[in-house]
């Protein structure tokens, strides 16, 4: 596939004190002290090494059928619990920003039903609105930090480590304005961030912004997404550790080094040269950079493939 260039509130570790703001599931997180990976004073905020000021987790874009028509006067309710809200009946035309316009055809579903950073209050009513079904939850987390440094380290740890399990192909694609995807599909999962846009909560410029789409019951599922009441009780920190735990990876370029002269003498060395280290560095220049010089353990894996130098990224946080 062809590489573009153009471009509810929890955190990664479990927080002792989650400061609700005026909106239910979005929380406003200070984070513990586990030792931290860097040197650090002890009020630092810390991801992966890189401080940060704070961090939002919230649903970004909840999408649903329904057979129920909402009245003017839930709607207007509903515009109040909710940065936006677009209600499209079955047999509508739509007018995508992309593409041409298309007929709207989801019988026997009556309404198609979009709503941007709702809150407790609206993902409730939803849950109670009859004959609805969850197709669609972008879950997000935003990092803000006191300058344009920090978001630019996110986006250079994510793009490089980042790593979606079970990608049969490399759809990554690089945007220009600061951000990159691991695909778009219509059903299933994939992940965006970008740096580029103001923090969604308090509006603060320099924020990195990171989000799980998940289309289809299938993808939701894998989410612990069944049903439109499993969106207000969702646990964000646990999400997002597991997600960080399973999906960002490093590579060891000493250890590829000997994991590949191994593999070319057939002998089963365990020892690292300073020569190995040199090679695993070829290897990664070779199998992990694009042909837009961007380099990624993604596209490393699919390459090269897996092995025991692939590991785990250690995420701790400082503060």
């Amino acid at each position: 596939m062809k590489k573009l260039r153009s471009k509810n509130t929890q955190s990664a570790t479990r927080p002792h004190d989650a400061i609700r703001s005026s909106s239910a599931p979005l929380k406003r997180i200070r984070p513990v002290d586990p030792p931290p990976i860097f040197a650090a004073d002890a009020d630092d905020r810390r991801f992966c090494g890189i401080p940060y000021v704070d961090c939002y987790h919230y649903f970004d874009t909840v999408k649903y059928l329904s057979k129920t028509e909402i009245t003017a006067a839930d709607q207007a309710w509903l515009r109040s619990h909710c940065k936006h809200l677009d209600i499209r009946r079955h047999g509508s035309w739509a007018r995508p920003k992309q593409g041409p316009p298309y007929q709207l055809v989801i019988w026997p579903w009556l309404f198609r039903i979009e709503c941007h950073l709702p809150d407790r209050d609206a993902l409730t009513f939803f849950a109670t609105l009859r004959d609805t079904k969850l197709t669609a939850a972008h879950i997000a987390r935003d990092f803000t930090f006191d300058d344009g440094r920090g978001k630019s380290a996110m986006l250079d740890l994510f793009s490089t480590s980042w790593v979606q399990p079970h990608l049969k192909n490399d759809l990554r694609i690089f945007f220009d304005n600061g951000g990159f995807s691991t695909g778009r599909r219509a059903k299933g999962t994939y992940f965006t961030g970008y740096a580029d846009l103001a923090c969604r909560i308090d509006g603060v410029t320099d924020c990195w912004h990171f989000e799980q789409r998940a289309h289809g019951t299938k993808a939701l599922a894998q989410a612990d997404l069944h049903q439109p009441a499993d969106l207000i009780e969702f646990d964000h920190i646990q999400h997002w550790q597991l997600k960080d735990k399973l999906c960002l990876r490093t590579l060891d370029k000493r250890e590829l080094g000997r994991s590949h002269r191994n593999r070319q003498d057939r002998t089963r060395d365990q020892q690292s040269t300073a020569r190995d280290l040199r090679i695993g560095g070829l290897l990664w220049r070779r199998f992990g950079t694009d042909e837009f010089g961007d380099s990624s353990v993604q596209h490393f894996i699919r390459g090269y493939g897996r092995g025991p130098f692939i590991g785990e990224l250690r995420i701790q946080c400082a503060g």
